[in-house]
């Protein structure tokens, strides 16, 4: 993609991550992502639990971070679980088709 500037950008999971402003309109379901909070998100990409666990942040960047990181987890949750269900699908149609 796109090298980001380090400005104001937007998240959108169905697109894998951080969307330019420039093609939001392309992109669905984003969030609106400040450029502190996409800084606090690379911080955690980039070092461990020990190094981020006494991170302090602002109320507003709590919401911001909560609200991608939750974004996120139910959307690959989802696809996990329709995932399995399609296997599961596949599988009992593969013995369907063996009984005949």
């Amino acid at each position: 993609g796109d090298h980001l500037e380090a400005r104001d950008q937007f998240y959108s999971v169905m697109d894998g991550g951080v969307v330019s402003s420039r093609y939001v309109n392309e992109s669905t379901h984003v969030i609106p992502l400040p450029l502190d909070v996409f800084k606090i998100l690379r911080h955690f990409s980039r070092h461990s639990w020990d190094n981020i666990r006494g991170l302090n942040v602002r109320p507003r960047q709590h919401y911001i971070l909560e609200k991608v990181l939750h974004a996120t987890l139910t959307y690959l949750l989802e696809q996990r679980l329709q995932s399995v269900a399609f296997l599961r699908k596949i599988k009992y149609l593969k013995l369907d088709n063996d009984e005949q």
